[in-house]
């Protein structure tokens, strides 16, 4: 019960601050990775680019798609996007970092190539809940905050799978929100993640466990975080939402093709 109390009880009665408008935003990079992504990024790279954050009336944004050695035709949409989007960059990868499993290389790059500090994560198979997801999780920054927690939720299907891999992902966000509210920051997701780009390089990236596939967000944030750098931000447009795994074949969960 305590322990409840003690840690749960923060999130369960916390409430976003009011964001006051200060006049002009400060600009921020969105940095998604994409291998054989073409599908999703057709259906969902316009709701990412549409968000509401401009200044002067222009997109006061960038969003970086690092095309990691796509076998699709993933470069050729990005091309033509660019064409349509000025704030649309794609960086495009042609060899695999030996000795470096996973997406933390290409995001490397990705933010090595971002233009801003202020850097927002998000994965290609998500869509925003609203064209108001960038400006309220930039809006979480401060001079002090350099680590903004957000939650991803999944789509909701029918079956069990997806009932199971929905509760999963509440379990583990009530208690990494949580924690971070007590203080104790130690994972993020990299669907709904955002912190500094000097943050990234004074801690040398992934460098500490560049050999581990997985980590990119949890690791990293664990490595960072501290009780004074770290807000979460939860408000019900901030939720980008993924499709989950929809079916178990031979012991191995797969995304569904629809």
């Amino acid at each position: 019960m305590f322990y409840y109390l003690y840690f749960f009880a923060r999130l369960a009665f916390y409430k976003n601050k009011k964001q006051v408008d200060v006049g002009k935003p400060d600009p921020v990079s969105v940095i998604i990775c994409a291998f054989n992504e073409e599908a999703n990024l057709r259906k969902n790279l316009p709701l990412w680019l549409q968000q509401n954050y401009h200044y002067n009336e222009r997109p006061y944004f960038e969003i970086l798609v690092v095309n990691d050695n796509s076998e699709d035709n993933t470069f050729y949409f990005l091309n033509e996007m660019e064409k349509e989007y000025p704030h649309l960059h794609g960086v495009h990868l042609t060899q695999k970092a030996k000795l470096i499993p996973g997406k933390k290389f290409p995001l490397s790059m990705g933010i090595k190539s971002a233009r801003f500090e202020k850097i927002l994560l998000t994965d290609a198979d998500c869509a925003p809940a609203s064209t108001h997801w960038l400006s309220l999780m930039a809006a979480g920054f401060s001079a002090e905050k350099r680590i903004v927690l957000g939650y991803g939720p999944y789509m909701k299907h029918a079956g069990w799978l997806n009932r199971f891999i929905r509760f999963e992902t509440v379990h583990a966000a009530i208690q990494y929100l949580s924690f971070a509210l007590a203080k104790l920051p130690y994972m993020g997701v990299g669907r709904n993640l955002a912190y500094t780009k000097s943050l990234f390089m004074e801690n040398k990236g992934f460098s500490a466990h560049h050999h581990i596939t997985s980590g990119d967000d949890d690791l990293f944030i664990n490595q960072v975080a501290s009780s004074k750098n770290t807000v979460i931000q939860i408000e019900e447009e901030l939720l980008p939402t993924q499709n989950p795994k929809r079916l178990l074949r031979n012991g191995t969960i797969r995304k569904s093709d629809t």
